[in-house]
């Protein structure tokens, strides 16, 4: 039961997400089991987003969200029993099968960034809404520097240090990794007095003191100094840490919907960041 709320939590999010990109209000995406509904027809499940050769597969989309809603309404009143041409034959246009849909490349720079959902602009200055698949399956590299003061709390990060057995570290930090753990993956615990690779999620960074929690060890909170030069290097495969400015490349089906509005819905995305004077 916990599972299945989160899935709905994500699909939710996704396509609260795409509204905000695109203005509207994106309804559901996937279809309610009714009789004689026509999106229930061939709906792709989460339980296979990804096929045997690695192809990723879609949940439907619709061009007018306000027309699903409307049939939707004439479905829960008992309205529409699928027989009216008239409104069964607009409502099965309405319907995108996302896998069915050309594939292709834009890449451009990043306007926006929302939850799984990007604002892009490409060299013609034509604007791009990049959407990832909404059960977490896209392939996403984030990769570039950025100053470490900009590191968000919940960000993972990896460094080369040495805490005392408070937790406190006396040298100033120069370099920083933000990463993303693989699944399954347990980070060495910290000990005092040693120098150690450390693995800690940020809890808070203000004037220049960094807070990390960490999972394992003798010690679970670490105090850092960050230096005014400091570098975060970021490879991640969390596209919340593409930033506006970055150059992005995604790789996916296409559309182009009403007032000659653009989607990507990318299996493939890469973010680099611009590049930054190293810390010396």
């Amino acid at each position: 039961m916990i599972s299945e709320t989160k899935t709905m939590i994500k699909k939710s999010v996704w396509m609260a997400c795409v509204a905000v990109c695109l203005g509207s209000s994106t309804g559901s995406l996937y279809a309610q089991s009714t009789p004689y509904n026509p999106y229930a027809t061939g709906e792709i499940s989460f339980a296979s987003p990804v096929g045997p050769n690695g192809e990723l597969h879609w949940p439907t989309f619709y061009r007018s969200a306000k027309m699903n809603d409307w049939y939707q309404r004439l479905l829960a009143l008992g309205a529409c029993g699928g027989t009216r041409k008239d409104i069964m034959i607009p409502v099965a246009k309405n319907r995108v099968d996302i896998d069915k849909l050309p594939v292709g490349k834009v890449d451009g720079r990043v306007l926006r960034v929302e939850q799984g959902v990007v604002l892009l602009q490409d060299e013609s200055g034509k604007l791009h809404i990049i959407a990832t698949h909404p059960a977490g399956v896209s392939r996403i590299g984030v990769t570039g520097d950025m100053p470490a003061e900009w590191l968000k709390p919940g960000m993972t990060v990896r460094l080369l240090g040495e805490v005392d057995a408070t937790g406190h570290c006396a040298v100033p930090l120069r370099q920083i990794d933000v990463v993303s753990l693989e699944p399954g993956f347990q980070p060495p615990g910290v000990e005092p007095n040693k120098v150690q690779s450390i693995f800690g999620v940020v809890t808070s960074l203000r004037s220049h003191h960094l807070t990390l929690k960490t999972p394992a060890g003798s010690i679970h909170r670490l105090w850092f100094l960050i230096d005014d030069q400091a570098i975060a290097h970021v490879n991640s495969h969390d596209l919340a840490f593409a930033a506006v400015g970055d150059t992005l490349t995604a790789e996916g089906h296409l559309y182009t919907g009403e007032q000659d509005t653009h989607l990507v819905f990318a299996s493939d995305v890469t973010v680099v960041k611009p590049t930054i004077e190293a810390a010396p």
